[in-house]
């Protein structure tokens, strides 16, 4: 293990502590990225795709580093991300704090934390764009009763055109 390397595994792993701490967690950073996966925060909050690619892209480093010999091709710049989110946890100005602030203007705080199921409510309120469109026994039920229609009016006009009276008149 080089020294960048030791260096990325050091502050990934301060960068886990504190995570699992925040979410009380035994994941941390992977507790973190799922949070993000789960919500939707790419439309409101900028950065937020960025963000959770580069997490899952040190996440996948470090892991290399501790369960591989080869090289995990660490820079810099990794370092500085892992750092830089640190310091933007601290600060509350990371993607899900920015979120949390998106959707609470006013700044008054909940009555409770964010909860597994507030993120299950938040899946279910975007889940209509999941649905399925009209299959296939609909569509063709559709078709039938309007061909049905069709059938009728196309009957009741011939009747009419040979001075035929409708069945309905004859029941009385």
């Amino acid at each position: 293990m080089n020294e960048t390397e030791k260096e990325l595994v050091e502050e990934y792993k301060k960068l886990d502590l504190l995570l699992k701490d925040m979410y009380q967690s035994d994941t941390g950073v992977s507790e973190y990225i799922s949070r993000m996966e789960l919500t939707s925060g790419a439309y409101v909050v900028p950065g937020w795709e960025q963000d959770l690619k580069r997490l899952k892209h040190v996440r996948h480093i470090r892991n290399k580093i501790m369960h591989e010999e080869d090289d995990s091709l660490c820079s810099e710049s990794d370092i500085d991300f892992v750092l830089d989110f640190y310091d933007r946890l601290m600060e509350q100005d990371d993607p899900l704090a920015r979120l949390h602030e998106y959707r609470n203007p006013s700044g008054k705080e909940r009555d409770y934390e964010y909860t597994d199921d507030d993120i299950q409510a938040e899946q279910e309120d975007w889940s209509y764009l999941n649905r399925r469109p009209l299959g296939k026994l609909t569509i063709l039920l559709i078709i039938l009763l309007t061909l049905a229609i069709i059938v009728v009016a196309i009957e009741i006009i011939y009747m009419r055109i040979k001075g035929i009276q409708p069945f309905y008149k004859l029941i009385k």
